[in-house]
């Protein structure tokens, strides 16, 4: 559904630009380990490491477009695109913070995580263990609510003490903005 919206689009844009040319589609895996359950069998999909092969084993075409016509197309391709910068969701969907459980949560169940030590969170539902849910929880609230995080914003979201705030926010790749003691950080 997603590749033909886009193939349709681009066909549309190509339309309105007065170029003529075919359009192949294909859904391009980046993880070689990523494996889809019943993918459709009209679509063509390939792993982008594949990308190169699948190149060099088309059979030989007259070209479409003049080198001329391919940098005009480039161009225009390029002054068209938008970087994709979603705003916080909290905006485009109305939400409160007190409506969504903050915090560390499982990626399984979405129960609550218990603190086990300084890198490993234990799911007090499922007994699932996780590493990486402080990571998680504060990519979700650059998402869901802000561009922004200071540390005081950052324990009150994920329950933690000034300490544990601190350490998030240092050893995330993360932007620092101001002073030390109104430092804000934000996601790069």
């Amino acid at each position: 559904m997603q590749v033909e919206n886009s193939r349709h689009y681009l066909q549309r844009w190509l339309a309105e630009q007065n170029i003529k040319i075919p359009i192949q589609c294909a859904v391009v895996l980046a993880n070689q380990k990523t494996s889809v359950h019943e993918a459709p069998t009209e679509m063509q999909w390939l792993y982008a490491k594949h990308l190169p092969l699948f190149f060099h084993s088309q059979p030989p075409k007259d070209p479409i477009l003049t080198p001329k016509q391919l940098d005009t197309l480039i161009q225009r391709l390029t002054e068209q695109q938008t970087l994709y910068n979603p705003s916080p969701l909290k905006n485009y969907y109305h939400i409160e913070e007190h409506m969504l459980r903050t915090g560390c949560l499982c990626n399984l169940c979405n129960a609550p995580l218990q603190k086990v030590s300084e890198r490993k969170w234990r799911c007090v539902h499922c007994d699932r263990f996780e590493k990486s849910a402080i990571r998680q929880a504060t990519q979700d609230y650059f998402l869901i609510f802000e561009t922004e995080l200071s540390n005081k914003q950052c324990r009150e979201y994920l329950g933690v003490n000034q300490d544990a705030a601190c350490y998030v926010l240092k050893n995330l790749p993360l932007l620092k903005v101001g002073f030390i003691l109104l430092r804000q950080t934000t996601i790069t």
